[in-house]
Order: C-alpha cells, then structure tokens, then sequence
C-alpha cells in the first residue's frame, strides 16, 4: 500500500439478499487529511465504514489501511452504542484500557475531551443524557484513545452549529498538525467545505473525489449543493442504455426479457444534456416538439390470474384454459419454444386436463352401462 494512503477502497460490493448496496465502489483517502463522505440516506455510507472499520465484511473487492492495530482507529458509529448503566467516566476508564492507556493519561485525555464536546460532568450516568449528550460521549470515546485513523458516521447531528463549529474546527488542527486522518460522514454539505476532500455518494458508487474548491470550480457551480445535484444528473443520463437499437429493445419486450420501452427522441434527450450542462438555466423553449413513445407487449397478460391473490394464482392448475391460453400466445406471439417452462407447463396442463377428460368420460360410460353395478 502507498505509504501516502491512509485507506484505499478497490472494486468493493456488498449486498443485503438482492439489494445492492455497494456497487463496484472506490475511495483513496490519503493520510492526514479529513475526507467527507456526502449522499443521501441509503446510499450506502453506514455500510461503507462499517467495512472499513471491520464490522462488516464486503461480498467483493478489498480493503486496504495503514492502521498498525484496532487501537490506531477509532470508530463513532451513527447509532448509540454505549453501556448505559455506566458514568461518563467509567465510559473513558473502559475504553480507555481496552486500548491500553494508563489511568493517568485516561484522566488527562478524558478532561481535554469533556471541554472540548462541552460533556456533562463525569459523574452523570450515560441513561440519564440526553440523546445529544450520548452521541457527544460516543464521539469522545472514538477520541479517547487519539488514533492515528478517525472514523466518525454523522458525528454533528443535532448538535448546537457553535459546538459543531468547534469540533470541526478541533478535526481540522488534528489533521494539520498530528497529520491524523479523519473520514466523515455528513448531511450538511455546506460545512464539508472546510474538509481537505470530499466523495459524493449516490446509489452505492462514487460519483467523484475532489477538494470543495475542485468540485465547485469543475462542475461551473457556485455550492457544493448544486455540484452534487449536477453530478446526480449525470448519472442518471450515463447509466447503459441495455439494448443498441430499437428493434433489439421490442424484442426484448416481446420475449419477456422486459415489461416495456420508453423512446426519446434525440432533441428531447440533448435538450436535458444542455440544461445540465448550463445548470438547468437554458430557456423552458428549448424543445421545440417532441414525441415520447410507449411500447408494452400485453401479449401475456391472460386472464384472470394477472394481479390475482398468490392462492388464487396457484389455482392456475385448476383452470383448464389458463396455462394453455398463456403457452398458445407465447408459442403463436412471442416465439418461444416448448422448452420455455411457460410453454411446457402450458403443455403439461393441456396433457393432464385431456387425461382427465377422458378418464372422466371412461368412467360416466362403464356407470351407464352398468360395469360397476353390485350384482
């Protein structure tokens, strides 16, 4: 790993069952910086530094960090996780051993602590703060220990902007003069500005790594707030397109790989480009005309079992012109061959329905004839 690089994220992935929450992601952080993690809620940034700090594990791609041990980082998760029966002393006393500090320098470092995050008196048992207080006393134990790695998930929320200031302002002198590196993450874009880089995170990827000043001066913008609404554009117009042409996308549609395709005309589409590109500021008469076509295959929507109960559904099997209605516009409509299962079930089901039938009407000839009367 590159002596300069505090963390280096390559090809990471993570899923919870079948939702993505990370998608081919990469961070460089280099050391004695402070790095702000931008995105909305459900992005993925909860995820991201639990991986990092080694409470999760990723489904791909690695993680590298120049922390020598577990007491080289420190970690405030978003969410309380303290021993609520303890006082804010004991809470440093703990955490303070389990890094290995002596109980002096648990003391010294615990007072500094207290007057910088403005804590309540050491005495005062963790239950009985508020929820305010608590999130102060967990970003004091991420402290405790003075790691040479900060990660800090939402360490600002709901605090007083004058004791906001003041944390940022303790963040930075660390960074500058302890060369410590410190990843945050935020919801206030604005104050993200006083971080030496920042990453916008949209829908589990990163959708750059700039300076405040970089990213504003790149995307002609006059906010960070308005650079990232630029850059969650651009990636909504970038995703690939799955299909080269036209002809391609209907057929998709009619073999079910899709439900439906949307055509935009060519003006349509470059006129949002060029909103985008001048920051939505061109004139609303941009368009002079366009069409927007709608292409569905309602071919396979057979009654009644579209949108019916999941039991009703099942009953499919009891209906004796569902499956074989759905095979036949299948087979006639959209191509498909026996060995589709929606085909071979559909002849399945048209099988087993003449079976029955016959062996019914084996059955009502043997009663008019008498076979299976008792002599």
């Amino acid at each position: 790993m590159d002596e300069q690089l505090a963390i280096t994220v390559r090809c990471a992935y993570k899923n919870y069952g079948n939702t993505q929450v990370l998608r081919d992601f990469n961070m460089t952080v280099p050391r004695g910086a402070i790095y702000a993690l931008l995105g909305p809620s459900g992005c993925g940034k909860t995820t991201l530094l639990s991986c990092i700090v080694g409470r999760m594990t990723l489904d791909g791609g690695y993680i590298e960090t120049s922390a020598r041990g577990h007491s080289s980082m420190g970690y405030m998760p978003q969410n309380i996780a303290l021993y609520m029966q303890l006082s804010i002393g004991e809470t440093f006393a703990y955490y303070g051993r389990v890094y290995g500090m002596t109980e002096e320098a648990i003391i010294i470092r615990g007072d500094i602590l207290s007057k910088l995050l403005e804590l309540p008196p050491l005495q005062r048992i963790v239950e009985t703060l508020s929820g305010g207080q608590q999130r102060r006393v967990s970003l004091a134990v991420s402290l405790i220990h003075n790691p040479d790695i900060l990660i800090l998930d939402e360490p600002t929320v709901g605090l007083d902007p004058i004791l906001s200031d003041s944390i940022w302002k303790y963040l930075v002198k660390i960074a500058d003069e302890d060369k410590k590196t410190v990843i945050i993450t935020t919801h206030y874009i604005e104050e993200a500005k006083q971080a030496h880089r920042v990453g916008l995170m949209r829908g589990g990827v990163l959708l750059c790594e700039e300076t405040p000043q970089d990213l504003i001066s790149k995307n002609q913008c006059e906010t960070m707030e308005q650079a990232f609404l630029k850059l969650s554009y651009k990636q909504e117009i970038s995703r690939q397109v799955p299909f080269e042409d036209v002809v391609t996308a209907i057929e998709a549609a009619r073999r079910n790989y899709v439900w439906g395709i949307i055509l935009l005309p060519a003006n349509y589409t470059m006129s949002l480009l060029a909103r985008f590109e001048h920051n939505l500021k061109t004139p609303d008469y941009f368009v002079d005309h366009s069409t927007i076509n709608l292409w569905l295959d309602m071919s396979s929507m057979v009654w009644p079992q579209q949108g019916a109960h999941f039991v009703l559904w099942w009953f499919r099997w009891l209906v004796p012109v569902s499956y074989s209605v759905e095979a036949l516009r299948a087979l006639t409509v959209k191509g498909w061959t026996i060995i589709h299962p929606l085909v071979f079930k559909g002849y399945i089901s048209v099988s087993a329905w003449i079976v029955l039938y016959c062996l019914a009407a084996h059955i009502l000839l043997r009663l008019r004839k008498g076979t299976f009367s008792t002599a």
